[in-house]
């Protein structure tokens, strides 16, 4: 099943004393607090090129499921997002032989005319997210591990890019940190990372 969505985020890096302040706050004051550790094993060609052009091509693996993304950046800095249930045969030939499941995620990618066979997976993050459930938006803080780096972020999502800016500021001065102004999103810092070695 297939499931096309708009996500408004705003996101911000924070140190490790930051994350951990907010992270404990969570627990203490939150009953709707949900935890979850997920991989996110990322694709792209040898030249990173979804990655050059602002897309992101994950498989997202919880306890639950697996689920194949496909993000789009768009003009006002939200994404359009594709998203499809794999099974894990699905799975397996996606990461060892580049063999994509039918659905829009597969002829999206052949219509903006990128070779399937030139994506493979490259690298994976694992996290583990503690996130709350308001209303008209969420926010959550993760802790990151990705070849041999643990950073720490902040993201929220909520029905405008206006909205989701609007919270993190108000979150910046309740936990005193500074917004990343030039956050690098955590496809690009495990696929660069990767790139640069």
């Amino acid at each position: 099943m297939i499931s096309i969505e708009h996500e408004f985020e705003s996101r911000s890096m924070l140190s490790e004393e930051k994350y951990f302040e907010i992270a404990s706050d969570f627990y203490r004051y939150n009953q709707n607090l949900q935890t979850i550790v997920q991989r996110n094993q990322y694709f792209d060609d040898e030249n990173l090129f979804l990655t050059k052009n602002e897309m992101v091509l994950r498989i997202r693996i919880t306890k639950k499921e697996a689920v194949l993304t496909l993000k789009i950046g768009q003009k006002d800095g939200h994404s359009k997002e594709y998203k499809q249930k794999i099974s894990y045969f699905q799975h397996k030939a996606l990461v060892e032989k580049s063999h994509f499941p039918k659905g829009t995620i597969k002829l999206t990618l052949m219509s903006l005319g990128i070779p399937l066979l030139s994506l493979k997976f490259i690298c994976e993050m694992k996290t583990k997210r503690s996130q709350i459930n308001i209303k008209d938006y969420n926010f959550c803080v993760d802790e990151n591990e990705y070849r041999g780096i643990k950073d720490y972020n902040i993201e929220v999502e909520a029905t405008s890019m206006e909205k989701s800016r609007e919270i993190l500021e108000k979150l910046s001065k309740q936990y005193n940190f500074e917004i990343t102004k030039d956050y690098v999103t955590k496809a690009k810092r495990a696929l660069l990372m990767d790139k640069k070695e």
